[in-house]
């Protein structure tokens, strides 16, 4: 039998190096860490200000460049001696700008601690300096003022890990779904499938309402001590980030029956409406994660959102696709069935990478602003780190679409579907397809980082 691995490395290589080339220096010379959370615009009193003996500041304006949710105690002064001073009246508690009443301050230091969340979640804090009378004040008196204000390390990591279950489990369902019922509707009376996709479902959903009150705690700043408390829960739900979460819990539950109902008629007309629905509810999934991460906020929101979906859903049909082949490989029944839909996946799976590719590009562009933050920013190094497992992904997508129609479907239709098919043959396509899941958590696990980084 003529074996086509030399032409088959050869090709791949060609492909993965035009990818590369192509999606590294159009990231590189247009990318950018611009404005995906808010940007402190101004602050009165200005930093280390010096107001005449006797004639303190009546209140404190904070201005930043998009809106903001502050709580009632978004915005704090503390004495030189670090601490808090009674009667500051907070005014204003949302849209750009917040203001908060002072009380009639003696001369010395001051220092003012602010904290707000921005409108896709995160939390934004500091503080500034001023003093009344005679003395100027430093920033490092003040140095552990705000460190108060954070969640804590510890529990930033395992929010973290909340939110990639969260991610992992919806866009996986998702995307194995929309592959299952549409290009192998006989896959969902398989056992191992609807197990797969009600497993991806639950871990979507439990993640998603675990990520609520961990909002909470990360954007007041409490941590642990503010997973349940009222104010910051609601200010969770005052942001898009509280309904974004809710929307999409409900659109995971209204899609899981259709993981387990059988498709009586794979070709009848009459699937077109229900599979309408499918498609509107996964979208409307996909959106969710575009409402509440940094494509809402910035420069461009309508270009940052529009390509946020279309690469959420190259995305998710590509991954949901591969998690779906590797559970099914697992065992060899119906071999002829998994390599037919194996082989019509193929054909959109690297269409599907094309788009991810190119809307990342788009969303870098749209981001950054300098060559140098690829570099000098913790966002833009893990930007160039996501970028280069992505071209591997295409090498071995490349590699993985020839094994298959250059190798196994020959094979397969040689034998025919009642024939003998060795065993073997199928073990090179699946351990690629295994490379390339072992790979997309290492792209989901950076993503997980970059949506908690600020650009």
């Amino acid at each position: 039998m003529q074996r086509t691995s030399p032409r088959l490395s050869s090709r791949a290589l060609r492909r993965a190096v035009v990818v590369a080339v192509l999606a590294l220096v159009v990231l590189t010379a247009t990318a950018s860490a611009a404005s995906a959370h808010a940007t402190l615009v101004s602050i009165s009193p200005k930093e280390s200000q010096v107001y005449p003996a006797g004639q303190p500041p009546a209140q404190v304006r904070v201005a930043f460049d998009e809106a903001v949710t502050a709580s009632g105690g978004a915005i704090s002064v503390f004495d030189g001696r670090g601490k808090q001073v009674k009667g500051v009246t907070q005014r204003d508690t949302t849209g750009k700008v917040i203001t908060a009443k002072l009380p009639d301050l003696a001369d010395g230091a001051y220092a003012i601690v602010w904290h707000v969340v921005s409108d896709d979640g995160h939390p934004e804090h500091g503080v500034s300096t001023f003093s009344v009378g005679a003395g100027g004040t430093s920033g490092a008196n003040f140095g552990n003022v705000s460190a108060g204000r954070t969640a804590g390390h510890g529990f930033g990591v395992v929010f973290g890990i909340v939110r990639f279950l969260a991610f992992v489990g919806a866009i996986v369902f998702v995307g194995g779904l929309v592959v299952a019922r549409w290009l192998w509707p006989e896959s969902i009376a398989r056992h191992d499938v609807r197990r797969f996709l009600v497993l991806m479902a639950a871990i979507g959903i439990a993640g998603a309402l675990l990520s609520i009150p961990f909002e909470a705690g990360y954007a007041s700043g409490g941590g642990w001590s503010k997973l349940f408390a009222r104010d910051a829960l609601q200010q969770v739900f005052e942001a898009r980030y509280g309904p974004g979460v809710v929307a999409r819990v409900l659109l995971l539950v209204a899609l899981v029956p259709f993981a387990l109902l059988r498709i009586r008629a794979p070709k009848a007309r009459a699937r077109i409406p229900i599979e309408a629905v499918v498609a509107l509810c996964s979208l409307g999934v996909l959106v969710t994660f575009a409402e509440v991460g940094h494509a809402s906020t910035g420069r461009w929101i309508g270009v940052g959102v529009a390509t946020d979906i279309v690469h959420l859903t190259g995305v998710s049909f590509w991954l949901g696709g591969i998690a779906l082949l590797a559970v099914v490989l697992r065992s060899l029944d119906d071999l002829p069935g998994i390599m037919g839909a194996t082989d019509r996946f193929s054909r959109w799976a690297l269409p599907a990478i094309a788009l991810v590719v190119v809307s990342g590009v788009v969303q870098g562009w749209r981001q950054l602003q300098t060559w140098s933050a690829l570099w000098d920013t913790d966002y833009g190094r893990l930007l160039v780190v996501k970028s280069l497992v992505v071209v591997s992904i295409v090498i071995v997508a490349s590699a993985t679409r020839d094994i298959l129609r250059d190798d196994i479907v020959p094979r397969l239709r040689s034998v025919g579907p009642s024939g003998a098919f060795e065993p073997a043959a199928v073990v090179q396509l699946r351990n690629a397809i295994w490379v390339e899941v072992i790979l997309a958590g290492v792209v989901l696990g950076v993503t997980a980082v970059l949506v908690v980084s600020a650009p």
